[in-house]
């Protein structure tokens, strides 16, 4: 790939990026979110197709302007969200686009004969799954397997991996790890894209690392370490701006030893006033904020809100104590995208304007316009469908939802991602506003320059809980990147 620079309204995602990977490499690829990494993925993939730029493949040019191009080039790419037939068996998904091998006479699907190659195909990958299990069943780790399969048996030239490992166990890692190794012997080009700068260094051969939509560098693994990768993805410029601090009130949110899947013990307080950032492995930080707010199983610990503990094992239990979520893919887990941006501003308060249960909108509409004139929420109209919106209109319209139900204490999830240079900017200031008014607000990023604008204290989550405490401060980005590339090195 060779100058490879794409544009999309109001933001340059790629910049004149050369990127080359040989047949029997592994080639790692990382990068902050918004850095460049998924849009490269999808030119890959041919969903982009108005690049600019050049593409080779084995020396011949190509113009990757469709799914079935890439496909046809010898590109398999596997997605960061399952891409899957969910009413449909383990096998049905692996073998979808193999009719030639599995039909009999008149085209019937020899059924035998599917299931015999599908378990042949599950034990190579060393696949613990069913060939009969329906897809819709099974939990994100089985899933993200299904998907490596499934990419695995078209035998690619060039093999994309978007964020394997995510879901996956130390042992399925494992195992992953030394199929990309065998199938890299057999002259498969493997690009490898993770947060995970371990995972980076452990399997690939090379490295590129993507910034603000450039390449920055690209080093040998052998010849590098995760923390100089970290500080090429990061810059060392200095974002701290010795803006004046807010006094801080009371604690309003308290994690006494929360223990989750991937965490063994985090302890934390928010006060009042406060913005109290979290950084770390993306998985581990996801997880404490949505097992705060009683989106997936709480393993032990105990949760305080104001000073009294709260006892939530779902979102409603949540919401009642004061908390609202904001998560990191709005459109699938915050926003209803079909219904209007009136319904998703106010379904949460709705209860309060019926009386005698008739619904008078005149209210609802009231409180809607309100917000959205001062959250700066660029619409058409009340009863726009959300979906038709700007990534940052979007999150505008979540957070407004949330002032409505007037929580105390916010969860951000990479309150930014997705979004150009000036709805990250309205985003950072409605943040801040909520600050201003007394709000909590406990906010995951992967972005360092981010979580220094914002934050008050930044807390470093490492491996098996462990954590560092970071005060906001002119020293602070060098203590932060060294933190994280010390929890990413440690044994």
């Amino acid at each position: 790939m060779h100058q490879i620079t794409k544009d999309f309204p109001g933001v340059r995602a790629l910049e004149g990026v050369d990127f080359t990977v040989s047949a029997g490499e592994i080639h790692g690829v990382v990068g902050a979110n918004g850095a460049g990494k998924s849009t490269l993925v999808r030119i890959l993939s041919g969903l982009l197709p108005d690049y600019k730029g050049s593409v080779k493949i084995e020396g011949q040019s190509v113009r990757l302007s469709s799914t079935r191009i890439a496909i046809d080039c010898g590109i398999a790419v596997l997605q960061q969200e399952p891409d899957l037939a969910w009413n449909l068996s383990v096998c049905e998904n692996i073998l979808l686009g193999k009719r030639r091998e599995i039909t009999r006479r008149f085209g019937l699907l020899d059924r035998k004969a599917m299931y015999r190659e599908c378990a042949r195909l599950l034990d190579e990958c060393q696949a613990d799954l069913s060939p009969t299990w329906i897809v819709g069943t099974l939990g994100r780790g089985q899933l993200q397997l299904v998907q490596i399969v499934k990419v695995l048996v078209s035998r690619p030239k060039i093999l994309v991996l978007d964020e394997p490992t995510t879901a996956l166990t130390g042992e399925e890692r494992e195992k992953l790890f030394a199929l990309l190794r065998a199938y890299a012997t057999q002259g498969t080009a493997v690009v490898f894209i993770s947060h995970d700068i371990e995972d980076v260094f452990r399997v690939s051969q090379r490295i590129s690392v993507l910034r603000d939509g450039r390449k920055v560098t690209e080093v040998a693994t052998n010849d590098s370490t995760p923390s100089l990768v970290l500080r090429e993805m990061f810059g060392t410029h200095l974002s701290w701006d010795a803006r004046p601090r807010n006094e801080h009130g009371p604690e309003a949110l308290v994690l006494d030893g929360v223990r989750t899947t991937h965490v063994l013990h985090i302890s934390l307080a928010v006060h009042e006033g406060e913005v109290l950032g979290l950084a770390g492995r993306p998985e581990s930080v996801v997880e404490v904020l949505r097992a705060v707010f009683g989106a997936i199983p709480r393993r032990g610990g105990r949760v305080h809100v104001r000073g009294r503990e709260a006892s939530i094992s779902n979102p409603r239990d949540a919401i009642r104590a004061g908390i609202g979520l904001l998560p990191e893919d709005r459109a699938r887990d915050g926003l209803f995208v079909r219904l209007s941006v009136l319904t998703n501003i106010t379904m949460m308060v709705l209860r309060r304007f019926a009386k005698c249960g008739i619904l008078r909108w005149h209210r609802p509409r009231e409180l809607a316009s309100r917000k959205v004139s001062e959250l700066g929420i660029r619409t058409p109209g009340l009863h726009t469908q959300v979906g038709a919106l700007s990534g940052g209109n979007q999150q505008k319209t979540l957070f407004a939802r949330w002032l409505c139900a007037g929580p105390s204490v916010f969860l951000l999830e990479e309150p930014t991602a997705g979004m150009d240079v000036g709805a990250k900017q309205e985003i950072l200031r409605i943040t801040r506003d909520l600050r201003g008014r007394g709000a909590a607000l406990l906010m995951a990023s992967s972005d360092v320059d981010e979580l220094l604008r914002l934050c008050d204290r930044i807390v470093v989550l490492g491996k098996n809980g462990t954590t560092q405490l970071i005060e906001v401060d002119e020293k602070a980005r060098s203590l932060l990147v060294g933190a994280l590339a010390g929890q990413q090195e440690a044994p």
